[in-house]
């Protein structure tokens, strides 16, 4: 089973068109590099303990986004897109794993700027999969 970052990223992100993310390029799994300038990277976050009678996983994702310099409008667009993307996808299969549901935890989130002044937004995600 993959991390459910990587999974996210690459089999829900990656597949939307309209956000024209491509993995390796602008969407990136566990650290966020210095370039481009505007990019989304998927983090794992931990999550909800397992059931002791096994059934799924429950972790948590954070999806950051990163704008270019004075680009918060379309950081918040894009994560503002994102959210609405994921939030509610269910009953799918991602690379072998089953996905019964991802919702939001709360709404996008400014964290403020980064060092060379770039705009960070965040928006969380709960997950709910098990074995396909």
């Amino acid at each position: 089973m993959n991390a459910a970052s990587y999974d996210v990223a690459t089999g829900i992100i990656a597949a939307d068109s309209a956000l024209a993310l491509t993995y390796g390029t602008d969407l990136f799994t566990k650290k966020m590099p210095d370039t481009p300038p505007a990019c989304v990277c998927v983090y794992d976050t931990g999550g909800d303990g397992d059931e002791l009678q096994y059934v799924y996983e429950r972790p948590h994702i954070q999806v950051k986004i990163r704008g270019a310099k004075g680009g918060y409008d379309d950081a918040y667009a894009t994560a503002h897109a994102i959210k609405r993307l994921v939030h509610g996808t269910a009953n799918t299969t991602i690379n072998g794993t089953r996905y019964v549901v991802i919702a939001v935890l709360g709404d996008v989130m400014s964290i403020g700027d980064d060092d060379n002044n770039r705009p960070l937004l965040t928006v969380n995600f709960t997950i709910h999969r098990t074995d396909a």
